[in-house]
């Protein structure tokens, strides 16, 4: 009996042990995101898998600096970030209020139309990215 129970429990610490390491999200993509030569104060990155049947990742740039949690794969990278435009729109604020608008300054190629690529590995996973665009 006690053979059983021993054997039993083994069993289910190494179920336990499997299923925490299935999250194959496993790798941490981090680096540095550059807009004209200097830091991106703050915007998105998105990592869109290669392979159709997976979702894609995100993360927040802030201060230049990214981090997300991506499986091992290629990937075609996409990085958003808004700034205050010069237009004012109605504000949630309340009737009358006034805010400016908020502008997606990076270029397209960088973001909808994205030819920024990183291929993860576990021997590669610092991507640092340099957006050009309008001032």
């Amino acid at each position: 009996m006690r053979y059983w129970l021993l054997l039993a429990c083994g069993a289910g610490l190494g179920l336990a042990v499997v299923g925490c390491s299935s999250d194959k999200r496993n790798l941490e993509a981090t680096g540095k995101v550059t807009y004209n030569g200097k830091d991106m104060p703050e915007g998105d990155i998105l990592f869109v898998p290669d392979d159709k049947s997976l979702g894609a990742e995100a993360g927040k740039i802030k201060d230049g600096r990214y981090s997300v949690k991506v499986r091992p794969g290629k990937y075609r990278v996409e990085i958003r970030a808004v700034r205050p435009g010069t237009k004012s729109v109605p504000s949630a604020a309340g009737p009358g209020a006034t805010e400016l608008e908020q502008v997606d300054y990076v270029p397209e190629e960088n973001n909808t139309k994205s030819n920024l690529t990183a291929e993860v590995s576990s021997g590669k996973t610092t991507f640092d990215f340099e957006i050009k665009g309008p001032q």
